[in-house]
């Protein structure tokens, strides 16, 4: 017998031949044979399942299982009619069918079996359509679930883990786990007619997802309310606060790089331009910073608190002081609502950072004789670097002429010179007397 390769996802028995021919062969009979009937049934139920978790692929057709579980040369021919029992019993169910609501399937199946139950089958080719298995969606679901509440334990930011919106949940999930944006909406909607989740939105229109409280199934079904628009709104301006900062902290520190490379061109008057420039926006920063940090006071509160009303009378407390400090730096913004819109509207701007600015640099001062102190020490440091770079360069240029004069004349060349004979040369007496001869 040929060799049988096991994957991954295949059962422990794949290589046991004897059971395997049942298993490829056509379903018993299961009036005749209600044993074998569920023996073959259980054993492609358990395979097909282990198949989609251990892939991570929920979305599954009738030829994905043939050619998966082929054997050698052969192809289950049971799989057809697995399928159609999986999907009577909903394990496997249109991927449409996951928005709808949850009697929906069981009516389906009452009013007409023959027309509803195999309706996928008289399509042009039913072997290719795709079905969602259910109960690996709800296992990839916990895979994702831990992930949130992971971050929950960990991100103050992103406030209250029970809300959320649905587009930072899909990039969070992508991010956090290997699943693409169609399992992680599969994983949301059967959520959903699960009732472990509810989804709203606010004034506009951005999908919120509000989870259970505690994320513990099978308690009180969330509900949503305009307790729960108010934290997202907190939220989403937090967090759009803090990318003005971070972005405009990063450009800043440019901004005094620039100052320190005018110093070494000599060009004082563009380094003291880039510096005051550099010591007004570091007071934006500050006065953003505690905008932020006042906002994350109230969310922690809300945090705290369960109750809808206590909620919205501390999103009030938190609008009023939002008012007041855009108040109190000319800013004609009265509220988080418009805050968000606000931030958003200048991030849209191409020239986002330096419209930012603008907006809390009409009050910003500081003290002059702070601007011509850090000038006069970044001209020290400057002047300092560039001296310590001159001795550098002196030091280096010394340490290699100096090399020069007492550099090691390279190592001589041995000459081997043919062999010189040792014995005496004829003296002339000789000679002339062997020329006689």
């Amino acid at each position: 017998m040929y060799n049988i390769e096991k994957k991954p996802y295949h059962p422990d028995d794949w290589t046991d031949d004897g059971l395997m021919s049942q298993m490829m062969s056509s379903i018993p009979n299961r009036t005749l044979n209600p044993k074998g009937y569920n023996k073959v049934i259980n054993f492609w139920t358990n395979a097909i399942e282990d198949y989609c978790v251990k892939l991570g692929q929920p979305f599954i057709s009738i030829n994905d299982l043939k050619r998966g579980f082929k054997r050698g040369s052969t192809v289950p021919i049971a799989i057809g009619e697995v399928f159609k029992v999986l999907t009577g019993n909903n394990v496997l169910q249109d991927q449409g069918e996951l928005d709808l609501p949850d009697n929906y399937s069981l009516t389906r199946l009452a009013n007409s079996a023959k027309s509803s139950l195999y309706s996928w089958w008289t399509q042009k080719d039913p072997d290719c359509t795709k079905f969602a298995h259910i109960p690996a969606v709800k296992k990839m679901g916990k895979q994702l679930l831990e992930k949130i509440k992971e971050r929950s334990h960990d991100d103050l930011l992103h406030g209250p883990a029970e809300v959320m919106s649905k587009d930072d949940l899909i990039s969070f999930g992508i991010k956090s786990t290997c699943f693409n944006e169609e399992i992680i909406e599969a994983i949301i909607k059967l959520w959903v007619k699960e009732r472990f989740v509810v989804i709203g939105e606010n004034e506009k229109k951005v999908q919120i997802v509000k989870f259970a409280e505690d994320f513990r199934n099978g308690t009180t079904p969330p509900t949503y309310s305009q307790a729960d628009t108010a934290t997202f709104n907190l939220v989403s301006v937090i967090k759009l606060r803090e990318k003005q900062i971070n972005d405009i902290s990063k450009n800043n520190k440019e901004l005094r790089a620039e100052a320190a490379q005018c110093l070494r061109n000599k060009d004082k008057d563009g380094a003291l331009r880039r510096l005051r420039k550099y010591k007004s926006t570091e007071k934006v920063i500050e006065k953003m910073e505690t905008v932020k940090a006042n906002l994350e006071g109230f969310l922690h509160q809300i945090s705290l608190s369960k109750d809808n009303a206590t909620i919205l009378e501390i999103y009030k407390d938190s609008n009023q002081a939002l008012k007041n400090t855009n108040k109190a730096n000319g800013i004609s913004v009265d509220s988080v609502d418009d805050t968000m819109m606000d931030v958003e509207e200048t991030l849209a701007d191409q020239n986002y950072i330096e419209t930012a600015i603008s907006k809390f640099a009409p009050t910003v001062d500081f003290n002059d004789a702070d601007l011509e102190a850090e000038f006069n020490t970044m001209i020290k440091d400057t002047e300092g670097d560039l001296e310590s770079r001159f001795l550098a360069l002196k030091t280096s240029g010394k340490r290699s002429h100096s090399s020069t004069d007492v550099e090691e004349s390279p190592p001589k060349r041995r000459i081997n010179f043919p062999a010189v004979p040792t014995y005496a040369l004829p003296t002339r007496s000789v000679i002339n007397r062997h020329h006689k001869l």
